[in-house]
């Protein structure tokens, strides 16, 4: 069991620098489509890979962050999705 403080507790600024700095060091290390990247940031963040219906929903995000706006920032938004997640305090 993880020692974490909840995630709503932790400021705003921490929590999208440490988003972006995820983004970045992930786009840095991951190679292969949405897919494959989706499915290690759900390994490193909550030690599991993301159902179904997650799957469909962050696929759908990161291709439209991919059409409107640098890869990175999509990536951030997920990042702080899965941080702020009730999964990511509770790995063990």
């Amino acid at each position: 069991m993880s020692n974490l403080p909840p995630l709503p507790l932790t400021p705003a600024l921490f929590l999208s620098q440490q988003a972006r700095a995820a983004a970045r060091r992930h786009l840095a290390e991951s190679a292969g489509d949405d897919g494959a990247r989706l499915d290690r940031a759900y390994r490193r963040c909550l030690g599991r890979t993301p159902a179904a219906a997650e799957r469909e929903v962050a696929l759908r995000h990161l291709g439209a962050a991919q059409a409107g706006e640098p890869r990175e920032e999509g990536l951030s938004a997920m990042f702080h999705t899965l941080f702020a997640n009730a999964d990511f305090g509770y790995i063990e």
